[in-house]
C-alpha cells in the first residue's frame, strides 16, 4: 500500500491504514502545520471524515523495528483514541457523513452546514450533487479515463465556483476516491492514475484478477468495475431494475417479447455479470419499431425515480 509520496516543493502526503485496507488517516504536511484527514468506515463504504490541524514534526522519522504485532499496535491506538473521546473531546465542526446503500454509489453528504443529494450515472459515478433546497451545487464529467473534465461549470452555470470544486463530491469510479494533493484515486488496494487510465501498482492478487496488464483496470470503462482495485466485473443482470418498454402497454398492444417479467431491463449499478444496457438495449431500440408513443416511457420510469 502506497505509504508517503513526496511532491516537488518537498512537502509530504503520507497514509495509513487497518488491517482490511482501508484507508483511515491522510496527512498532508505544511511548513508549520499540517492537515489530517481521518476516515470512518462502515464495512467496505466510508461513513465518516473530517479534518484536523497539528503541528508540524519537523524531525526526521527514526528508523526502528516494531516487534509487536500490527494487530496490538492498532488495539492500543483504538484504546488511545477512546480515551481522547472520554476525556470530553467533541465531535469535529467538519464532520463529514456518507449516504451508501448495500454497493459503492455515494447517495449522500451530510454537514454541519448542509445536506446533499448526490445524483449518479449508469455507472454508478456521481455527476451532480443539490442542496436542501434543489439548487445543483456541484457537477462535473468524467472521460473514459476517469479524468475530471469540467468542475462547477455546468450548462446552466447553476453550480457557483466555491460549492463546486472539484473535490466537493470526491468519488468517481465505483470504490475510488480522488486524492486532488497528489493527483492519484484510493481504489482500496491500489491507487489508480486517471491520466493513464491504469494503476500505479500491479495487482495483489496478480494474474488472479483478469485485468488487461497487471497494471490495467478494465477492459472497457463503459460497462466494467473494479471497486477493489483487484478483479474487473460487468455490470450485474440483477437487482432492482426497470423495464425499458411498460409490461402492461406491450401486453395491450400484443407485443409478447416486451410483456413477459424478463423482457430487456435497465438494471444500472451493480456489479458482477453482464452490462445488458450498454450491450442490447441500444441496438435493439434501432431495430425495432416499438417505441411507439402509447408506451409513455417517461411514466413508467418516473415511478420508479428516474
Amino acid at each position: 500500500m502506497l505509504k508517503e509520496v513526496i511532491r516537488p516543493d518537498q512537502s509530504a502526503i503520507r497514509f495509513k491504514y487497518d488491517a482490511f485496507g482501508r484507508r483511515t488517516e491522510k496527512v498532508v504536511t505544511g511548513k508549520k502545520r499540517e492537515k489530517v484527514i481521518r476516515f470512518l468506515w462502515n464495512g467496505n463504504m466510508p461513513f465518516h471524515e473530517w479534518e484536523e490541524m497539528r503541528e508540524a514534526d519537523r524531525k526526521q522519522p527514526k528508523v526502528k523495528v516494531e516487534y509487536q504485532a500490527d494487530f496490538m499496535q492498532r488495539l492500543a491506538e483504538r484504546e488511545a483514541e477512546k480515551a481522547r473521546q472520554k476525556a470530553g473531546q467533541k465531535q469535529p465542526e467538519n464532520l463529514i457523513t456518507w449516504v451508501f446503500q448495500d454497493d459503492f454509489i455515494p447517495r449522500g453528504k451530510l454537514t454541519r452546514t448542509g445536506n446533499y443529494s448526490i445524483i449518479s450515472d449508469y455507472l454508478g459515478t456521481p455527476v451532480e450533487a443539490y442542496d436542501g433546497e434543489g439548487i445543483k451545487v456541484w457537477e462535473r464529467e468524467l472521460d473514459i479515463y476517469g479524468r475530471v473534465k469540467n468542475v462547477g461549470k455546468g450548462s446552466d452555470r447553476s453550480a457557483a465556483p466555491e460549492t463546486g470544486e472539484q473535490c466537493f463530491i470526491p468519488f468517481r469510479f465505483q470504490g475510488q476516491y480522488e486524492d486532488k494533493e497528489i493527483g492519484l484515486y484510493y481504489n482500496r488496494f491500489r491507487y489508480y492514475d486517471p491520466s493513464l487510465g491504469q494503476y500505479t501498482q500491479q495487482d495483489p492478487i496478480g494474474l488472479a484478477g483478469g485485468n488487461p496488464t497487471l497494471y490495467g483496470y478494465v477492459f472497457n470503462t463503459m460497462w466494467e468495475l473494479d471497486p477493489f482495485g483487484l478483479d474487473w466485473k460487468d455490470l450485474l443482470e440483477t437487482g432492482l431494475g426497470h423495464h425499458l418498454f411498460p409490461r402492461s402497454v406491450a401486453k395491450k398492444l400484443g407485443i409478447e417479447e416486451w410483456a413477459k417479467l424478463t423482457a430487456y431491463s435497465w438494471y444500472p449499478y451493480e456489479t458482477a455479470g453482464s452490462g445488458r444496457f450498454i450491450k442490447n438495449f441500444i441496438v435493439f431500440l434501432l431495430s425495432k419499431e416499438y417505441l411507439s408513443t402509447e408506451a409513455n416511457l417517461w411514466e413508467h420510469w418516473k415511478i420508479f425515480g428516474s
